[in-house]
């Protein structure tokens, strides 16, 4: 019976030690997968904290580009702006040589027309004084004789011509 217990005992000597083996794989296996689910846990954790850096920085560039629109838009304003305020100086200028060659115009527009009425005035004075010697001879031409009606109608004849 020695061999019986002898082979028995060798047994459960290799089942304790395989019980042995197995609980030490297993109980590395739970510490493995303990330690890869707080791992897990962790990396989970910093996913989700990139995930809000990651929409913090979007947000972030989002208000960039605004901002980048803006000036843009500001810019291009301010660019038509001045090109506008530039075509206004340029219409300005235009309208003042306009204007000025308009007062020249109007300057001698005045000139003439004072000039005009200057002789008109002096061409009044002969008109007048002619039409006073019209009347004179035409009193004389009444009053006088026969041949000096002649005469006097030659001079009166002279006289309307010369009007």
């Amino acid at each position: 019976m020695a061999p019986c217990i002898s082979l028995f005992s060798r047994a459960l000597k290799m089942g304790a030690k395989q019980n042995s083996v197995q609980a030490r794989i297993t109980k590395a296996m739970c510490h493995t997968v303990e330690s890869a689910s707080e791992e897990n846990e962790k990396l989970n954790d910093e996913n989700e904290r990139l995930r809000l850096r990651n929409y913090e920085l979007k947000r972030e560039l989002e208000e960039v580009y605004r901002k980048l629109w803006e000036t843009e838009i500001e810019r291009v304003t301010m660019e038509a702006a001045v090109e506008k305020q530039n075509d206004l100086i340029n219409l300005l200028h235009e309208n003042k040589i306009a204007l000025s060659e308009a007062k020249a115009a109007a300057a001698q527009s005045a000139a003439a027309v004072t000039k005009i009425i200057d002789e008109n005035m002096q061409l009044k004075h002969e008109v007048e004084r002619l039409q006073a010697e019209n009347k004179e001879l035409r009193l004389k031409l009444w009053d006088a004789t026969e041949e000096e009606r002649m005469m006097n109608a030659g001079r009166l004849g002279d006289v309307l011509k010369v009007l």
